[in-house]
């Protein structure tokens, strides 16, 4: 919902949960990311599963 650009209220209101849990949630998210705003994860790649990064690297 919020790559969609819903704000933290109307996502809070379509899961039934305050708006502060909403900023929780995307303040862990944001900072695994190592993003600061809404607006930089649009152009992130995302993380990468620790276990995926472990087997890549055996790999080369």
């Amino acid at each position: 919902m919020v790559a969609a650009r819903a704000t933290s209220k109307e996502v809070a209101s379509r899961l039934f949960i305050s708006n502060r849990t909403v900023d929780a949630h995307l303040r862990d998210i944001f900072r695994k990311l190592g993003v600061t705003s809404r607006a930089e994860p649009e152009n992130h790649p995302g993380p990468v599963a620790p276990d995926r990064a472990r087997r890549s690297e055996r790999r080369h």
